[in-house]
């Protein structure tokens, strides 16, 4: 039992040692004989998974074959203590074998289904977050808040972002409601263009999904209007040097020509 163990040992042992030690492609197990594989056979890896799937298929039958053959020995040898004793242990052994194979497969597929098919397991695919598209959710609430500034005669400079770190565009998704109303208020009481040029999209400090604060294109009717009727609802407005006069607490130098409001909630 002994050499037959050995004997099955080398003949999957050295095909792999030999093969680790060059760089050539192996030929196709089943082309001699007409037998086709959905495996690519041209590799080494794939070769191994060949010859693991083989191994378990003449395990099984190697396992049958001796158990047979303990039950024909143990049947036969009425009288023969020794013998009947071998075809026991025979017999034994091959079920202990299959119980192990079989043992051992149920604990690595409930490790990893991938391990017994010999595949790398499956990583969560990693999408930079500039690549993740928008929901579908979040452009149609998106939709809803244009349609009331649209409705209300209030300006969005862009179109809504269709992913999360488009910078090229203005989103007025997850802005405040009272946020909204304001914008809205403003444009109602100066009865003049009120158009934003920005909103929570990436690339701002401040903005962002529920903060109250965008952008609004200057012009001078708009500004004087804030600062005379609705700074009261205001939180800070910031500015650049040059429109400084419409600053209301807020000590940073805009670079750009803007008013960024930060409305109360």
């Amino acid at each position: 039992m002994k050499k037959i163990l050995i004997i099955i040992s080398l003949f999957f042992l050295l095909p792999i040692i030999t093969l680790a030690t060059v760089d050539v492609s192996i030929p196709d197990l089943g082309s001699e004989y007409g037998l086709t594989y959905n495996t690519d056979m041209s590799s080494i890896p794939a070769y191994i998974t060949r010859l693991y799937q083989f191994g378990i298929g003449i395990s099984g039958i190697l396992a049958v074959g001796m158990i047979v053959f303990g039950a024909i020995l143990y049947s036969t040898s009425a009288g023969q203590g020794d013998r009947q004793r071998e075809g026991k242990d025979m017999i034994t052994s091959a079920l202990w074998g299959i119980l192990l194979l079989f043992g051992a497969y149920l604990i690595l597929k409930t490790i990893n289904p991938d391990l017994v098919l010999l595949r790398e397991p499956n990583a969560p695919v990693f999408i930079p977050h500039e690549l993740q598209p928008i929901s579908t959710y979040r452009l149609a609430e998106a939709q809803k808040i244009r349609d009331k500034f649209t409705a209300a005669g209030v300006g969005i400079n862009k179109p809504e972002c269709s992913n999360a770190a488009d910078t090229d565009c203005t989103s007025v998704y997850g802005l405040p409601g009272k946020t909204i109303q304001d914008i809205i208020a403003i444009k109602n009481g100066c009865n003049c263009d009120v158009v934003i040029t920005g909103g929570t999209e990436a690339g701002h400090q401040s903005h962002g999904v529920g903060n109250p604060m965008i952008d609004l294109r200057y012009n001078k009717t708009v500004a004087d209007w804030i600062k005379a009727n609705f700074l009261g609802n205001i939180t800070a407005i910031c500015t650049t040097d040059a429109l400084q006069q419409y600053r209301h607490n807020c000590n940073f130098k805009e670079t750009q020509t803007h008013l960024h409001i930060q409305f109360k909630l």
